[in-house]
């Protein structure tokens, strides 16, 4: 309207102390945006692209831990 373009900007955020590094998450992402990363033997998922997470919410819903979160914010040009 008017000229001015909105879109929406998508922020996945992984909380460590939460993650188990089941590796559920993975496995439902088709953009391969998140991995595992160990370190002494503790496993946890980090966004590896985050630039490229669409928001589709898979990844959320499917975390036992509750440890994947999608913000979402209206940005306007």
């Amino acid at each position: 309207m008017f000229g001015i373009k909105s879109r929406k900007t998508i922020s996945l955020l992984i909380i460590d102390a939460k993650c188990t590094g089941c590796g559920t998450c993975i496995g439902k992402c088709r953009r391969n945006v998140i991995s595992l990363a160990e370190e002494g033997g503790y496993k946890w998922a980090w966004a590896v692209r985050p630039d490229e997470c669409t928001g589709c919410g898979k990844c959320q819903k499917v975390c036992p831990e509750d440890a994947i979160h999608l913000m979402k914010k209206k940005i306007i040009d």
